[in-house]
């Protein structure tokens, strides 16, 4: 994105601001497969100029078959709890009556990927560090059942 936004002088007397200069930023969003390029990435814009480097985020390239994975896998959790609540309690799931994704106050995903943003104090010859991880794809199911005995 590219913005320009006006620089004001405000009178110490009140009075109405006059515009002094105009200010541009522009935002450029890169994306790569390569995730042990960052560092050298983060390096790079800072060389060509770039004075705020924020919101990296790492995300996966096939995050619906995860995701389908993770819901099978949620899906049968619950089953499995169920059935041991309801064994508990003297009865039994007789049938399901609604399974669902349960998306609230949750994250699609979770980047357990830690970033070290601090400009190495050495030469400029060291990377920007950025600290290996995983990244989780997390799902909650919620499923309602008619119990019997």
């Amino acid at each position: 994105s590219y913005g320009i936004s006006p620089n004001y002088r405000y009178p110490k007397e009140g009075g109405t601001p006059t515009i002094t200069g105009y200010t541009a930023t522009n935002n450029v969003r890169v994306t790569s497969p390569d995730v042990d390029a960052s560092g050298k990435i983060i390096d790079a814009a800072s060389r060509v100029g770039a004075n705020a480097i924020r919101g990296i985020e790492f995300s996966l390239r096939n995050e619906q078959a995860l995701r389908a994975v993770a819901l099978t896998e949620a899906t049968r959790q619950a089953r499995a709890n169920a059935d041991a609540m309801a064994s508990g309690a003297g009865m039994k799931i007789v049938r399901i009556l609604r399974i669902e994704e349960n998306t609230q106050g949750e994250g699609r995903q979770f980047a357990e990927r830690g970033v070290m943003m601090m400009k190495a104090q050495a030469a400029d010859s060291m990377p920007t560090p950025v600290e290996a991880g995983n990244i989780r794809v997390e799902v909650n199911v919620v499923l309602t059942g008619e119990l019997g005995s």
